[in-house]
């Protein structure tokens, strides 16, 4: 193994992402840092029995204690400053770059491809929401170990070490408690065994690692399901036929290869536009990944036929079977995936010999390919910078879906800045009906001194809510105290008052209220 190559690799990735060195904490970072997502804040903490005892509706949704465990370190080491946890976050990204060389070597790359391979997967331009938003460190954690467990199996099923077996596994249960994607370990052995090592004691040999790999992972999926999440809701709500549930998997995969295959419109928000006839959800992308499939079915090409299979069985976890309803459509989830294209870049590279006739034709093509997809990347680490940079780039790419346009509203919200938060607010509404928008959009109106407006949001947001809510009608009798109609104020904190007697600020309010008259 050349470790030259190795180096190359990890700094060329280190120095792609050195750049978010100075962002912020995005999105959800600053609430799961905090402890508010069942967080621990320390190593004694993480360890204690009552970390994995508390509330499972807050804490046991995902099962990744490695992710955790690194995050615990890096409270300790930099507290609130964001760029440690952003430094953290690129030296991972740089070791599962680098691991990526002896997995492609296990899979038939010459040293050259596998370098090419191996810088192509770093600068792919998917990878910035992985690398940029901390808390997606479970799937570089999970890619770095991921990768190291098919290199040792590769190594095992060539010389037949139990050392080398364990060391295998060993890898493959840290990629498992990084995240649930490890689970497909059992498929990469097999798909990987039936291309490369063909004979009858390689065979066996892998067999005995997919099937302890499958029962690792039964035991895993057992453990987390049934005792330690077992008093977990589904977290989604969603019911849908098979019908629906086909197209929206076709649609998903389909994404994602257009994502991988040409990731120049990336956007952290994605609508589920699955309308249309079932044919209108297959686009280009996928129908050129079957073509290949077929074609290098019938030319048994082992090195690219096993970038095809990888690529294929990675994206099965995330092609929405199990409906992820927070954000069906993620570029994160393409990090292993992408490898796929990588090794296949990788071995068409390796197979150039100087001198040969278009070597220098191919060698400009991927040149300028991972230029270009570096530049991107680059690029695209700025969008990641704050929250307003990052959600302005969401509006923009997807202007009218809700989530982007309420989640930019909320920055100007913070910022004091009801003006602008309406209009994207109003945007948001048009998307979809929510009690939350209507919510913010009523106190936004109620700042802006336009009360009619606020009270027919708020009257809107307490239709919508599930059942009465005391703060709403509270909220509606502070906007008619404001408008002059006195009246009206105190029968919406008496009606707040009545549905939760100790609710403090309607009593305050009454209680305030009757002081005045008093005083009159």
């Amino acid at each position: 193994m050349n470790r030259r190559h190795l180096l190359w690799i990890a700094l060329f990735s280190f120095g792609l992402y050195f750049n978010t060195l100075f962002n912020d904490f995005m999105w959800d970072d600053h609430v799961f840092l905090s402890g508010q997502t069942g967080s621990a804040r320390t190593a004694s903490e993480l360890v204690s029995p009552g970390y994995w005892q508390r509330d499972p509706e807050a804490n046991r949704l995902r099962l990744r204690p490695l992710r955790m465990a690194s995050f615990v370190l890096d409270i300790s080491l930099y507290g609130a400053n964001p760029w440690g946890y952003h430094l953290t976050n690129s030296i991972v990204n740089a070791a599962a770059s680098a691991a990526f060389y002896p997995f492609a070597i296990a899979a038939g790359l010459t040293p050259a491809g596998a370098l090419a391979g191996g810088l192509l997967f770093a600068a792919h331009p998917a990878h910035v929401e992985t690398v940029a938003w901390i808390k997606n460190r479970s799937d570089l954690l999970c890619g770095l170990f991921f990768f190291l467990s098919i290199a040792l199996c590769a190594s095992y099923l060539r010389s037949g070490r139990a050392a080398v077996a364990a060391a295998s596994m060993l890898a493959m249960l840290l990629a498992l408690f990084s995240k649930e994607m490890a689970l497909v370990f059992p498929l990469v052995v097999a798909a990987y065994a039936l291309l490369f090592r063909r004979d009858g004691p390689a065979l066996k040999r892998a067999a005995l690692l997919a099937g302890t790999g499958l029962l690792v992972s039964l035991a895993w999926v057992y453990g987390k399901e049934y005792l330690w999440q077992k008093d977990v809701t589904s977290p989604t709500s969603y019911v849908m036929d098979a019908y629906m549930q086909a197209r929206i998997v076709i649609f998903t995969i389909s994404e994602y290869l257009h994502i991988l295959f040409l990731p120049f419109r990336l956007a952290a928000e994605r609508p589920l536009a699955v309308g249309g006839s079932p044919l209108s959800l297959v686009n280009w992308a996928l129908l050129a990944f079957l073509a290949a499939g077929a074609w290098l079915a019938v030319k048994r090409d082992k090195e690219l036929g096993f970038a095809w299979l990888w690529t294929a069985i990675l994206l099965v976890p995330v092609s929405n079977i199990v409906f992820l309803e927070s954000r069906p459509i993620a570029e994160q989830r393409l990090y292993l995936p992408s490898a796929g294209l990588a090794l296949a870049a990788g071995a068409l590279i390796g197979r150039l010999a100087p001198g040969t006739q278009g070597y220098r034709a191919w060698r400009g093509v991927f040149a300028a390919v991972l230029l270009l997809f570096s530049g991107i990347s680059f690029q695209r680490t700025f969008v990641w910078r704050n929250p307003v940079s990052f959600w302005t780039d969401a509006v923009k790419k997807s202007p009218g879906y809700f989530r982007a346009n309420f989640a930019l509203g909320d920055e100007y919200f913070k910022a004091g800045d009801f003006a602008a938060a309406v209009q994207l607010y109003e945007t948001a509404a048009k998307d979809t009906d929510s009690k939350e928008i209507h919510l913010r959009l009523g106190f936004c109106y109620d700042q802006l001194g336009e009360y009619p407006l606020a009270l027919a949001n708020y009257a809107r947001a307490q239709r919508l809510s599930p059942e009465p809510d005391p703060d709403i009608y509270n909220k509606a009798g502070i906007v008619h105290e404001k408008s002059g109609n006195r009246k009206e104020a105190q029968a919406m904190y008496r009606r707040a008052a009545a549905l939760d007697p100790s609710y403090e600020p309607a009593l305050m309010n009454l209680a305030r209220m009757a002081e005045e008259g008093k005083a009159k």
